[in-house]
């Protein structure tokens, strides 16, 4: 009941209850039960976190970074040979997508954790675990090519920055981002889909890579020195033996399919869908009643589900009242988290989990991620390790001399 009062739990509930009214209005109540349960899902998460001592927020802590590893893991392992659902196939390059449906799902995952890994990096030091960590989940990051995760990264990076010093987050950062560029450019050959697999370039990289991302962090400036000396040593003879046309060809392929900010489709979705909101501004077209078509020059048409905008999708189905009380929860959860930037968890833990949501928040203009409910719960998660203990609440852990006695 206290926590009903905590930002940004009222705003949150009060989207849950609209998005079921919202439902019915439309003559379809069943279809306000996802975003009504998501919704309360993220208060629950909320609610339990509050109450976890230090040491279960460390399990929680350890928990939210072996998952994204192995995110990471599996879905670089969909690129490097061609398994199964973990790799997505679009404009003749293969997409690392993980378990996570598609791969800009992936990228926000992993960018959130590694945002707070690096945060992290920046009060353990020479941590070679986290330092391993952060360059895997660049790895994985990059091996999406997802636009938006890079976009996110980028803000959630500046964010880092500020929060927690440029000089420490760049010290820390130098390893792991140069670990994993040489982990890619192994890669790379197998993206191509024209191009086969090679799954053994991918291997040498990402040993090469994690020997960087990890040796940089680990050791002192000479031994860097000679792990970076001994990485482009190697890298030469890959190229070589290759061939500087093969691996050309296949990163002129890559680049110019995904590195452009080109993208129609997102565009006329968006458009639709604030025509659609046009219609019926105040309540919406209803939560899932609506589907997104537009035609083309020649004839055909295109139907989607998601506007790759989760704001102007949820401004179109909930109407004003839905926007209102989803930036009424943004802004409280802001206000929040600034509050709580003493209230207990270390600076750089409480930075890093900040630059977090900020990378959540930017990517959710991109793409559909809050209709995976694991990625808007693991964001939730994230908030929980920097959430106060109620100040009434006990430590379990401590008995009251009075019940010792009485035993």
């Amino acid at each position: 009941v206290a926590d009903l009062r905590r930002p940004p739990v009222p705003a949150l509930l009060g989207l849950a209850v609209w998005a079921l009214l919202d439902a019915a209005l439309h003559g379809s109540p069943g279809r306000g039960l996802a975003p009504a349960l998501l919704a309360a899902g993220i208060v629950a998460v909320f609610a339990v976190c509050r109450r976890l001592p230090d040491a279960s927020r460390e399990i929680l802590l350890s928990g939210i970074i072996a998952t994204a590893v192995v995110v990471a893991a599996t879905g670089w392992l969909g690129v490097a040979f061609r398994l199964g659902q973990w790799r997505w196939e679009a404009q003749g390059v293969w997409r690392a997508s993980s378990a996570l449906t598609y791969p800009n799902a992936t990228a926000i995952v992993l960018v959130m954790v590694t945002l707070l890994v690096l945060a992290l990096l920046t009060e353990r030091g020479r941590s070679l675990p986290l330092a391993l960590a952060a360059t895997a989940l660049l790895i994985g990051t990059g091996a999406t090519l997802s636009r938006a995760g890079l976009i996110a990264l980028l803000a959630g990076g500046l964010l880092l920055l500020a929060l927690a010093g440029p000089w420490k987050v760049v010290r820390v950062t130098i390893g792991p981002v140069v670990g994993a560029a040489v982990a890619l450019s192994g890669l790379v050959p197998s993206m191509a889909a024209t191009a086969g697999v090679s799954p053994v370039w991918a291997v040498a990289g990402l040993i090469a890579g994690l020997t960087i991302g990890g040796g940089l962090a680990s050791l002192g400036p000479r031994g860097a020195a000679a792990v970076v000396s001994a990485a482009c040593l190697c890298g030469v003879l890959a190229v070589v033996a290759f061939g500087p046309d093969r691996l050309a060809d296949a990163a002129d392929h890559v680049a110019g399919v995904r590195l452009t900010l080109d993208s129609p489709e997102r565009f006329e979705a968006t458009r639709v869908a604030l025509d659609r909101f046009a219609e019926r501004p105040l309540i919406g077209g209803g939560p899932g009643l609506i589907e997104w078509r537009w035609g083309h020059a020649n004839g055909a048409g295109t139907t989607v589900r998601y506007v790759h905008n989760e704001y102007v999708q949820l401004t179109a189905e909930l109407g004003l009242v839905g926007a209102g009380l989803l930036a009424a929860a943004l802004l409280t959860l802001g206000w929040g988290l600034w509050k709580w930037r003493n209230a207990g968890a270390s600076r750089p833990l409480w930075a890093g989990v900040v630059a977090g949501i900020c990378a959540f928040a930017v990517h959710s203009a991109s793409d559909f991620v809050w209709h995976i409910p694991a990625i808007p719960l693991m964001a939730a998660a994230l908030v929980g390790l920097v959430l106060p203990l109620p100040s009434a609440a006990p430590d379990s852990s401590i008995q009251p001399e009075t019940d010792k006695e009485l035993l």
